[in-house]
């Protein structure tokens, strides 16, 4: 996972996105992807190289959020922006490592991981899809008065 975050946080500074949600939720699906094909193998190069892959993703993920904000938000209030989006992040990790945890003490990890790689897929491609209708107007979406 460190090869990979280090090579795409290299990558990524010499790069600049013009839709940086979608880009973050391509991240997303490309994630719960890569996590799921990992799930499934059983040659060490290739989880080596699906584990460099995650790093990478997840390098990615952070560094364009956090552009993201910074870039987007008020400079007389970017601290507290920044601030508070780290302090969500936390109890969230905290969360999920206690979940893992319990779950471990009673499923096989293949199974905890094959989950968890499904439901990020199925959040980020829902996400993606409400993007989507958002930017097409509000006459696609449902229950719209």
């Amino acid at each position: 996972m460190g090869a990979g975050g280090l090579l795409a946080s290299l990558v990524l500074s010499r790069t600049r996105t013009r839709a940086p949600v979608l880009f973050l939720l391509l991240t997303l699906c490309f994630d719960g992807a890569s996590l799921l094909a990992f799930t499934f193998t059983r040659v060490l190069i290739s989880s080596v190289i699906l584990m460099s892959a995650l790093g990478a993703i997840g390098a990615i993920f952070r560094v364009t959020i956090r552009s993201y904000l910074q870039t987007n938000t008020a400079s007389n209030v970017r601290g507290r922006v920044m601030g508070s989006f780290l302090g969500m992040q936390a109890p969230i990790e905290s969360l999920s490592l206690t979940l893992g945890i319990v779950l471990a003490s009673r499923l096989p990890a293949w199974v905890i991981l094959r989950g968890g790689a499904i439901a990020e897929l199925i959040v980020a491609s829902g996400a993606i899809a409400v993007s989507f209708a958002l930017a097409r107007g509000p006459a696609i979406l449902p229950f719209h008065e």
